[in-house]
């Protein structure tokens, strides 16, 4: 009978332990292949960075910072670092208070701050000696430069929405208040093109087509989803009662957008309070309420075919 010496016995072992190893490890690798999935960027949320000082102008590492969603009472927190600086991200579009804490100094806290998206405020915390329980409380304004990205746009507030009219409460139309903005051609791609009213809107210049619509940072295109092409080229449109803001980049886009040349129309929907609350609406577009218009074809009668009706209700909480 064959017998295999010591050396032997354990270099078959050494090898099969190492076999082992690798088909594991082979097979780890392909299971994060096979189930990683792209991470979507946050490009639906603002965000607050600064940095901290105490009253002779040092940098304070260590503090403490807490951001309060007014509405909701989500918190977030984070420290300044050793060169006192510090930067909150993903905030989701509304009112904070910010409030910052170190020991030996008066408690800092800044109220209003208002954050929308793909915007950064600059939000400076300059300590005053003295007990924590102490507090200097200051009121946010509105900043004159945003300093943190250099991105061109116009952002479209949930009051601006709803305040002016919309033909059809298509609210992507109001996209055309942003600068560089154009209609596109009558009839070119539907009926209503050509039209303040309509959401077919050139940007800088650029094919209609090469708008990019995202909702809650999710694409929203209809070369994703299919659709009828009709009114807009964005596939989901929320009720603008649901439309906490939107913003309309034109230039200058962060590294997270790719998808096209024209504008990027980014729209936020709102996440609810902690109180229940609604809205209750009538849309009526009849021939008892239309205007005639001076550009009226010859043989138009003035009147709709039909009076066209929508009612609805949206309810939001937290």
């Amino acid at each position: 009978m064959l017998k295999l010496s010591n050396n032997a016995s354990s270099f078959f072992l050494s090898e099969s332990r190492l076999l082992r190893r690798m088909l594991l490890l082979t097979s780890l690798l392909w299971f994060i292949v096979l189930t990683a999935g792209p991470l979507p960027a946050q490009i639906d949320t603002g965000g607050i960075t600064g940095t901290v000082t105490d009253p002779a102008g040092a940098v304070v590492p260590g503090a403490t910072i807490t951001l309060t969603n007014d509405a909701t009472g989500v918190l977030l927190s984070t420290k300044s670092t050793s060169s006192g600086t510090y930067s909150l991200n993903a905030i989701r579009p509304g009112t904070y208070t910010l409030r910052g804490e170190a020991a030996g100094f008066q408690a800092f806290v800044d109220k209003g701050l208002e954050v929308h998206v793909q915007n950064t405020l600059t939000v400076d915390i300059p300590f005053t000696a003295g007990a924590v329980k102490q507090e200097v409380t200051v009121t946010a304004a509105a900043p004159l430069l945003q300093a943190e990205n250099a991105a061109v746009g116009q952002t479209v507030t949930s009051q601006t929405v709803n305040d002016l009219p919309l033909n059809g409460r298509n609210w992507t139309s109001l996209g055309q208040l942003a600068a560089g903005t154009s209609t596109a051609p009558v009839g070119q791609p539907s009926g209503n093109s050509g039209s303040t009213d309509s959401a077919y809107f050139s940007v800088d210049g650029v094919n209609l087509w090469q708008n990019d619509f995202r909702l809650n940072g999710i694409n929203d295109n209809i070369e994703v989803y299919g659709g009828s092409s009709v009114g807009s080229n964005a596939a989901i449109i929320p009720p603008p009662d649901a439309i906490q803001e939107f913003k309309l980049q034109n230039g200058n886009f962060n590294a997270e957008f790719g998808h096209s040349t024209g504008g990027v129309i980014n729209a936020a929907i709102k996440s609810g309070t902690n109180r229940l609350h609604g809205d209750l609406w009538q849309w009526t577009a009849g021939s008892g309420v239309s205007p005639e218009s001076v550009w009226r074809d010859p043989g138009w009668t003035g009147l709709y075919p039909k009076d066209l009706q929508r009612a609805g209700q949206d309810i939001f909480l937290c």
